[in-house]
């Protein structure tokens, strides 16, 4: 089967407009009924789901993927939610600084590779360059700017108020002097650059720590080489990387962990996924569609492994409550008007079934739908 069918935008070879894969939703397919997560162990876990009956679209499989969750405290340092948190320790290689190892060639081509541990987001690298305990990104190539990148897969970044914090140590070898770091909307082909910051790059490590504002539900985040490359090699050095948003109270956010496809087997129903460990106050839950040559299905409900950890709130209220104090009252309504749940812009009101709701406050409406 020929996966390449059902992307809608993949790596390009000579621009940094996109890079990441994007899948296209095709609404007749059926959406799969996922079921409580079993085997549940230090290991891993089975996701489970109601094989579909009907097979509108052409379904001949299924896709899940596993995320990684938070939800927010009082505590804006517990509420911290890493979208990459390493030191690249695990990276080993007999390369160094002065002499790196090198997997790519000098032809205008693309190495395109799993930035590997932690499995978070998906993250992915052009040009990785071997140096023992860092990140070493080789920009050789010409004819493009987007020679050297690290880039992660489309996630929801709108948690937070759309503000993606970074952290790290950046230096080069003296060819290199800037780089790109971006977050990105992936709903737009060519992608929109939300937020962007231009990095001057030394022969000294420097530290870096910035904020890029305007996350949306499918961002993605790209380091991209600035400088045309020359066909030599040019290198960029990154360290102690953090990558996070601060999640507000009750605020539930949810990065990619793996994703897999079952492949031409509508009959399964169930998938094994491993898993390592989190950091405090993380779980994991995942979600299920059907998927055809063409496209993937809006994805199921989705299922945590500890469901009383992660009530339903309201996360995403209308724009028109940025100007309202945290107290002012929220009320929550079924489709035929009785009042199910009540809470306040700060505390957002809690919702223990999937469905349609009307959600009132400041005088405003809003329909919201909890899957």
């Amino acid at each position: 089967m020929k996966l390449k069918s059902i992307l809608l935008g993949a790596m390009m070879a000579m621009t940094a407009s996109t890079a990441s894969a994007q899948f296209i939703i095709i609404n007749d397919l059926p959406v799969p009924e996922s079921e409580a997560p079993s085997s549940i162990s230090e290991y891993g876990f089975y996701a489970n789901w109601v094989p579909v009956d009907e097979n509108p679209g052409n379904a001949i499989g299924y896709y899940v993927r596993a995320y990684v969750v938070k939800t927010g405290t009082d505590n804006p340092e517990e509420s911290k939610f890493y979208l990459l948190n390493t030191d690249f320790s695990y990276l080993k290689s007999e390369g160094t600084e002065e002499n790196p190892v090198n997997n790519v060639t000098p032809d205008n081509s693309f190495v395109q590779q799993p930035l590997g541990d932690p499995k978070r987001c998906g993250w992915q690298t052009l040009n990785q360059a071997g140096v023992d305990g860092e990140l070493c990104l080789n920009g050789a190539f010409n004819f493009t700017s987007a020679n050297a990148a690290l880039f992660m897969n489309i996630s929801d970044l709108r948690n937070g108020d759309g503000d993606v914090h970074f952290k790290f140590r950046i230096k080069g070898d003296g060819q290199t002097k800037k780089m790109r770091v971006m977050l990105r909307n992936t709903d737009t082909m060519p992608n929109e650059i939300l937020d962007m910051k231009e990095i001057d790059v030394t022969t000294e490590w420097q530290d870096m720590e910035f904020t890029l504002k305007g996350g949306v539900e499918n961002s993605d985040i790209l380091f991209s080489g600035y400088e045309m490359g020359n066909q030599t090699a040019m290198y960029y050095y990154i360290d102690d990387l953090q990558i996070w948003q601060v999640l507000k109270k009750n605020e539930t956010a949810k990065a990619l962990y793996h994703h897999e496809f079952v492949k031409d087997d509508l009959e399964c129903y169930h998938l094994y996924i491993s898993t390592t460990d989190l950091d405090e106050g993380e779980d994991y839950a995942y979600t299920v569609s059907s998927y055809s040559y063409e496209g993937v299905s809006p994805e199921s409900r989705i299922q945590y492994l500890r469901p009383e950890d992660h009530p339903t709130g309201i996360n995403t209220l209308s724009a028109e409550t940025e100007n309202l104090s945290s107290d002012t009252p929220v009320i929550v309504y079924d489709m035929k008007g009785a009042v199910v749940s009540k809470g306040t812009v700060g505390n957002a009101p809690k919702l223990n079934e999937r469905g349609a709701y009307i959600v009132k406050t400041g005088g405003n409406a809003k329909k919201i739908i909890v899957r």
